[in-house]
């Protein structure tokens, strides 16, 4: 028995299988040692000899693999004319093992603070054998600037492994197996404590595209995590302004928002003027005024008929 792509665990004891096989028989004598398979002649046809061998069912992931079992170097003590025929059978041993890819990890965080994710793969690979994963951070209404880096984090925590490789460019993770399980790898990713206004925001850890250079049984399980940033930053409305103004002056009114939104985000507020014990008359038209304040101003928006103010960040705090 010859290994193509099998070793000697995979099956049983092949000279033991030929021994096991001749039994009581006389016309049979095997050499376990050169393999050299003697048969006596009795004036009869040979009885064939059949040969068990089991595939061991091992615990390993590792794909088809594949002896052969030959005859070579055929040869006679007395002169008898033998030859070769059919030389060699060769058999695939199917593996019944499968490593399954998945991941898990913090469903939301708070900006400052750290979140982790698990990527695990069950089963064990036979030595040599590799299984791969895309693993990628995709974006849902967050930005680079809302997480450190993600390749980076992914490799510190590789660190000094030597079973682990990461491409960071196109986010291959391969493992090359030991014989023993993977030990999982653990991410650890932190969300930045900016100053911006931006409510939560989330994204995505993925796992795609399982597979192996070797033919092991590789597939995907849970392929997700979405995580959710809390936000730890708030802005303020408010108003100030003259508490008292003489007939035919100016009263001044300042409003304001505190902090500062991030580029695209909105903050409204109704804006209008009660009378107390004053009627329209006494003031001048209060919609306009407003409309005049903002005059070219691309970041508010007033509707005069409901007196909301909405104002869209730029990333900078808003003017008053």
């Amino acid at each position: 028995l010859s290994d193509v792509s099998t070793n000697s665990a995979d099956y049983t004891a092949f000279a033991a299988a030929v021994t096991a096989e001749i039994g009581a028989r006389t016309d049979l004598v095997f050499d376990e040692a050169t393999g050299l398979l003697t048969y006596t002649g009795d004036g009869n046809p040979m009885s064939d000899l059949v040969i068990d061998l089991d595939a061991i069912d091992d615990s390993l992931s590792e794909g088809p693999e594949s002896y052969t079992v030959e005859l070579v170097t055929p040869a006679s003590t007395t002169g008898s004319d033998i030859t070769l025929g059919n030389a060699s059978v060769t058999t695939v041993i199917n593996d019944n093992d499968q490593s399954i890819w998945s991941i898990a990890g913090t469903a939301s965080v708070d900006e400052g603070n750290t979140t982790q994710y698990t990527i695990s793969l069950s089963g064990t690979l036979q030595l040599s054998e590799t299984a791969s994963i895309v693993l990628t951070l995709n974006d849902v209404s967050t930005t680079s600037a809302d997480y450190a880096a993600f390749a980076a984090a992914v490799s510190s925590a590789i660190g000094a492994r030597t079973d682990l490789v990461f491409d960071s460019g196109s986010g291959l993770l391969t493992y090359t197996g030991t014989g023993s399980p993977m030990v999982d790898l653990v991410i650890s990713l932190d969300a930045i404590d900016d100053v911006l206004s931006e409510g939560t925001e989330s994204f995505t850890v993925d796992l795609a595209s399982p597979s192996t250079t070797s033919g092991a049984n590789i597939a995907l399980g849970n392929a997700s995590v979405s995580t959710v940033i809390n936000d730890n930053d708030g802005s303020v409305w408010s108003i100030s302004g003259d508490t008292l103004v003489d007939e035919g002056a100016t009263a001044q009114y300042t409003v304001a928002l505190s902090g500062t939104l991030q580029t695209g985000e909105n903050a409204s507020i109704i804006l209008g003027l009660s009378d107390i014990s004053t009627n329209s008359a006494d003031y001048a038209a209060f919609a306009t005024a407003v409309s005049n304040a903002i005059g070219a101003r691309t970041d508010l928006v007033f509707d005069s008929g409901s007196g909301l103010l909405t104002y869209t960040g730029d990333g900078n705090p808003m003017l008053d």
